[in-house]
């Protein structure tokens, strides 16, 4: 193999040549050049905008959630009388059981002041079909 030496090669020109002293003030020119162009600025959203449209989506999200929750939740359409009625035809516990479950809270919503004399229960006891079982009661 032949010994390659750089210096002694031949070289190959590119065929691009730069004007005679175009280097020697070029870092003038370009300067000039950025001087004289309108600064051309990307305007983006302030802070404060940027904040304000996210509280906002929250507040929109929070409520289409809530939304949606509600209108997907059961809804409950039992009466106090159907109520009434289910316990009253399943009589598989008794009045102790029912007075047991209860606490006192629970008999104190139920508490009603009634202020009635004997001739008004009487009358009251009277009118009903079944007031022996009132009575017993």
């Amino acid at each position: 193999m032949k010994p390659f030496k750089l210096d002694e090669i031949e070289k190959i020109k590119s065929g691009f040549n730069e004007p005679e002293g175009y280097f020697d003030d070029f870092s003038i020119r370009l300067l000039e050049k950025i001087a004289h162009q309108p600064s051309q600025r990307k305007k983006y959203l302030s802070i404060y905008t940027r904040k304000a449209i996210a509280i906002a989506a929250m507040l929109l999200l929070a409520f289409g959630l809530a939304f949606v929750q509600y209108y997907k939740a059961p809804k409950n359409d039992q009466t106090d009388e159907s109520i009434e009625n289910y316990l009253a035809s399943n009589q598989c516990i008794s009045n102790e059981d029912w007075a047991m479950m209860l606490d006192e809270k629970d008999l104190q919503k139920m508490e009603k002041n009634i202020n009635l004399n004997n001739q008004e229960i009487e009358d009251i006891l009277s009118s009903e079909e079944n007031f022996e079982n009132y009575i017993i009661d």
